[in-house]
């Protein structure tokens, strides 16, 4: 599709420039989804002065994102740092609330990977409580779904397994809400590592009961743990939750059975 818009002039009112420095961000993105991280920072990299020098600060923020988690993954955390400050720092000034919600959560990531388990969590916190009530926003999805699968590295830390997988199960149904699967910024392997960890220490049996909670579970119910557990977020009274389909099994089939029926 960037392919042909790119050559094309019938995409009016957006400027042909936008539209041909979109394509460099969005290819950046897909090529992160692939693991080509040093590629994804080029690419990104080529959209991003051109998207401050025209004046599109949400194409702006949306390509810096993309440069800062590949830049992580290339073990580049200052730069990292930098440019998810910047986005944080554009979302205060522009009142984008949705901007800082993503640079938040980006934060939280880099906290995590440096091992500074208190700092992710309120960076995870505060992400969480900017996009409450407004997450099914497609380009929102990702950033609880992300916050939820961070907390769940948290709690994994602190020895609370099955804690971890309903936040995980939680957040895959977020990303499969309303009928499409949102994969933005799932962090692998960190992802394989973290479940392989909370099956090994639960059991198969007792990882897929806690799963099938975090499933039918709404966020703000995975948030709230269990009954032995305190919340990780405050969540706001004022908002109603907003639940998602429940996944129940019946008759006792298994989940690939109700795939195959």
């Amino acid at each position: 599709v960037f392919a042909i818009a790119s050559n094309t002039f019938h995409f009016a009112p957006f400027p042909y420039s936008l539209v041909y420095y979109t394509r460099y961000w969005t290819l950046g993105w897909v090529v992160y989804e692939q693991r080509a991280y040093a590629q994804a920072r080029v690419l990104t990299g080529e959209s991003l002065a051109q998207f401050r020098t025209i004046g599109t600060p949400e194409h702006y923020a949306d390509a810096l994102i993309t440069y800062a988690y590949a830049s992580l993954a290339l073990g580049d955390e200052m730069t990292a740092r930098t440019a998810l400050e910047e986005v944080l720092s554009l979302g205060r000034e522009l009142g984008k609330q949705d901007y800082s919600a993503r640079a938040l959560c980006g934060l939280g990531h880099l906290a995590l990977r440096q091992g500074d388990l208190a700092q992710a969590r309120a960076n995870y916190e505060k992400s969480i409580m900017l996009v409450q009530g407004r997450w099914l926003i497609p380009r929102l999805k990702w950033v609880l779904a992300s916050s939820l699968e961070g907390l769940g590295e948290i709690v994994l830390a602190e020895g609370q397994a099955a804690w971890t997988v309903r936040l995980y199960a939680s957040a895959d149904a977020v990303r499969a809400a309303h009928g499409y699967y949102c994969p933005l910024f799932l962090e692998q392997p960190y992802y394989e590592r973290t479940l392989a960890a909370a099956r090994a220490q639960l059991g198969e049996m007792a990882f897929a009961a806690a799963w099938a909670e975090g499933q039918a579970m709404t966020p703000q119910q995975a948030i709230a743990g269990g009954v032995d557990t305190q919340p990780l977020v405050g969540v706001d009274p004022s908002v109603p939750a907003r639940p998602l389909r429940a996944r129940v099994l019946p008759d006792g089939l298994t989940t690939r059975e109700i795939e195959v029926l």
